[in-house]
């Protein structure tokens, strides 16, 4: 049986390891995958030579491409498109919020400053995706 894949897609570098810690806490059987950018997500989706994620989480605020125009190419490649995106961001802002879902979010999540909230947060939201 495939792995539970996951990627997370996030320009901070410390945000990445926790992230990626939480889920070899919480689903030790998930395969995590991060990467730093929006063009760079894009290349290796599109590319081929890997398993498409089963989830990814995405991060508003990065360098070069954002996450919303991330989210909305994503969203317009049929080959993507039915991937779910949870959009992972530290904004609570209405604005971005309603334009990740217009865009075709799954979900809007506000970062966790706590690890173990982040823990519960992913066990909740993938626990019974992961499982099966």
């Amino acid at each position: 049986m495939p792995r539970f894949r996951i990627l997370l897609i996030d320009d901070d570098e410390d945000d990445r390891w926790l992230f990626s810690e939480a889920i070899t806490r919480t689903l030790p059987a998930a395969e995590c995958i991060t990467i730093a950018g929006g063009v760079e997500a894009l290349n290796l989706l599109r590319s081929g030579n890997s398993p498409l994620p089963h989830v990814i989480f995405l991060d508003l605020n990065m360098p070069g491409m954002d996450g919303l125009k991330c989210l909305e190419h994503m969203k317009g490649d049929p080959a993507l498109r039915q991937i779910p995106v949870f959009v992972y961001s530290t904004s609570n802002f209405h604005r971005d919020i309603e334009q990740a879902y217009r865009h075709g979010a799954e979900q809007f999540i506000i970062k966790p400053s706590d690890f173990n909230h982040l823990c519960s947060l992913l066990k909740e939201l993938l626990g019974d995706r992961a499982a099966g």
